[in-house]
C-alpha cells in the first residue's frame, strides 16, 4: 500500500513536470493496470479531474500516458459492448 502511494506521488510529479524522464511513472501505471480495481481508480481519477485531463492532452511528453489511457478506456468499454446482446453496439466498438 505504501508503495501504491509512493507511486502515486511519482505519477503525479510526471504530470506536473512533462519533461522529466517518464521511467519511473511507467513502472507505476504497469502496476496500477495490473490490478482490475486500480486501473478503474487510475481511469475515473485521470478522465474525472478536468485539470489533470488538460495536462495530460497538452504535453507532448507524457504521450505514453495518453496512450495508456486510451487503451484502458478501451480495455473496459469492449467487455462491456461485447455483453450487450445488440450486433451494432459490437460492431461500433471494434
Amino acid at each position: 500500500m505504501i508503495d501504491r502511494l509512493r507511486g502515486w506521488d511519482v505519477l503525479s510529479a510526471a504530470i506536473r513536470d512533462p519533461d522529466s524522464s517518464f521511467i519511473p511513472a511507467r513502472e507505476v501505471l504497469r502496476d496500477l493496470g495490473s490490478d482490475e480495481s486500480s486501473l478503474g481508480v487510475a481511469l475515473c481519477m485521470r478522465s474525472s479531474h478536468p485539470d489533470l485531463s488538460a495536462t495530460i492532452a497538452e504535453a507532448e511528453g507524457l504521450v505514453e500516458l495518453r496512450a495508456w489511457v486510451g487503451i484502458t478506456c478501451l480495455l473496459a468499454a469492449y467487455p462491456l459492448a461485447d455483453g450487450v446482446p445488440n450486433g451494432l453496439c459490437h460492431s461500433l466498438l471494434v
